[in-house]
């Protein structure tokens, strides 16, 4: 999945921005890894401990959604 952003921001921020977005871009193959171990288990054990995974990896995501969202927000200049 490829995410770009365009539009209006701080030249300063578009750094941070670049880094938010590898980290969202890590954490969509991480959750994508741990979707695949939750298919392929079958012990309760490792089907419950992929649940956590999942479910925590999906707050990583949010998070940072939430702060690119914010980062984008602030404005700036057009690049």
């Amino acid at each position: 999945m490829e995410l770009k952003i365009s539009g209006c921001y701080p030249t300063n921020a578009r750094r941070e921005q670049e880094q938010w977005l590898d980290a969202l871009k890590e954490a969509d193959i991480d959750l994508a890894n741990a979707r695949e171990r939750f298919n392929q288990a079958t012990q309760p054990e490792l089907i419950e401990q992929c649940v956590f995974e999942i479910n925590a990896l999906m707050a990583r995501q949010a998070y940072f959604w939430r702060m690119i969202r914010e980062n984008y927000s602030e404005g700036g200049e057009c690049l």
